[in-house]
């Protein structure tokens, strides 16, 4: 969208630059003038919508990477918190039973 609308611009440019000689002999230099001024709008509103869709895409994937790796995070504090309750069952079942005890036998 904003090469289509610069086209008209470099084209509307390189019409003044050919014509000038014309342009000043019939004073056409305020028609030319509002011309360039139309087709730099045009090209500018072009670029704004470009830019502000640019933002708008960038903040939805950087949610949606922060969304992401705060799950990745999430799920792995709740598996290694899984497995240290687990292990600490264990050991304490172990002690228990007098398996994991270091107290010499009397």
């Amino acid at each position: 969208l904003d090469a289509v609308s610069r086209s008209p611009m470099f084209a509307l440019l390189s019409e003044c630059l050919g014509g000038l000689a014309t342009i000043r002999a019939f004073d056409a230099r305020r028609r030319f003038g509002s011309e360039c001024e139309r087709t730099l709008d045009a090209n500018l509103r072009a670029s704004l919508a470009s830019a502000l869709v640019n933002c708008w895409l960038g903040l939805r994937l950087e949610l949606l990477g922060a969304t992401i790796s705060a799950a990745a995070a999430a799920l792995a504090f709740a598996r290694n918190s899984a497995s240290a309750s687990a292990s600490s069952a264990i050991a304490a079942g172990l002690r228990g039973a007098g398996g994991g005890g270091t107290a010499a036998p009397g």
